[in-house]
């Protein structure tokens, strides 16, 4: 019992501190690169639509910021 209340905080922490750079590189190669709709997206990440398209529009922005420099 102990462990599993360790894991689920240890995950919850991973979410609250925001989407990974793998994650971000993830959705942009599904959705821009590889041309899949928001639901395909959604459904190949295991997240809701709305989800997915949040995460895009934090990955589009970290990318310009990225290319920025």
């Amino acid at each position: 019992a102990v462990a599993a209340a360790g894991r689920l905080r240890a995950k919850r922490a991973a979410r609250a501190s925001g989407p990974s750079a793998e994650d971000q590189r993830r959705v942009i190669l599904l959705a821009r690169i590889g041309g899949m709709s928001h639901e395909e997206v959604s459904a190949a990440m295991g997240r809701s639509v709305l989800a997915t398209r949040s995460l895009l529009a934090r990955a589009m922005a970290r990318l310009a910021v990225l290319l920025e420099e």
